[in-house]
């Protein structure tokens, strides 16, 4: 592994305040008794705080959780030697995870809003003095939805998190119990849930059947928005437990043990 050194009492200092400043609310808990032998002490402990990216805290912010464990070695009074080691990679896949879902939640809450839209199913007069719905654009905006929908199936499918799999499970048999008109529109499902767009049975599909699998409230559209924006909370709001290291010694260096992407960029 990589070693990223900050040196001297005045690195320590610079390191606690900037944890203060982005990490205000920050905790850590004791996890269990403290183990002594002769002038060495190892405690295990676990840290959470909540972050966001303009530091500080807000509904919306992300709660990091993480365990660890410190040593410190004791000579007339005072700590001389700190090290604390937690798992920098770990904490990075899971808040890449969750970065994913939530873009992943995003793109398939926007994809079914612009189904919801009355516009999209405006007649519109063209040069010729002809008058008909754009059938194109309805065409390109299932083509959407379907695409978003996939990737958030294989993504929250693959979450760890029960609250996030429970969304997957409901949008899944939302597709299940809507699965005739689908078909009628030309969206079919296989035995993963993935759907598949047929895009020319599409522009030949009734539109009174596709504005009532995608408009108003209740609609099977409406329903996959709201377990799609549930699940960007979800993502927004999860919390990330890892274990990494930092490490102080008697001749003033701070040491963060592990990958040089480590904790303080991930926090920044």
């Amino acid at each position: 592994s990589n070693e990223a050194s900050r040196t001297g009492p005045q690195a320590i200092t610079e390191v606690s305040q900037f944890l203060m400043k982005i990490l205000p609310d920050r905790k850590m808990k004791i996890r269990s008794q403290p183990v002594a032998s002769g002038d060495g002490v190892a405690i295990e402990w676990e840290f959470t705080a909540t972050k966001n990216s303009n530091g500080g805290t807000s509904p919306s912010s992300s709660t990091i959780s993480y365990f660890g464990a410190s040593f410190f070695r004791v000579s007339n009074g005072k700590i001389v030697y700190a090290s604390d080691y937690y798992n920098h990679n770990t904490m990075q896949k899971q808040l890449q995870q969750m970065q994913e879902l939530k873009t992943g939640a995003k793109s398939l809450s926007d994809a079914a809003s612009a189904l919801q839209k009355d516009s999209l199913y405006k007649v519109e007069t063209a040069e010729d003095g002809t008058s008909a719905v754009d059938r194109s654009k309805i065409t390109s905006a299932l083509k959407s939805f379907v695409g978003a929908y996939n990737t958030y199936i294989e993504q929250t499918g693959k979450s760890s998190k029960s609250t996030v799999q429970k969304q997957n499970l409901s949008a899944l048999k939302a597709t299940a119990a809507n699965s005739k008109l689908l078909a009628e529109v030309g969206i079919s499902y296989d035995k993963k849930g993935n759907l598949t767009l047929d895009e020319t049975k599409a522009q030949k599909a009734s539109l009174s059947t596709i504005k009532s699998l995608f408009q108003g409230g209740g609609s099977y559209g409406d329903t996959i928005g709201d377990k799609a924006t549930a699940t960007y909370r979800l993502a927004n709001s999860a919390s990330y437990k890892t274990s990494g290291g930092t490490r102080y010694s008697s001749q003033g260096t701070y040491s963060t043990l592990g990958n040089t992407s480590n904790l303080l960029d991930q926090l920044l």
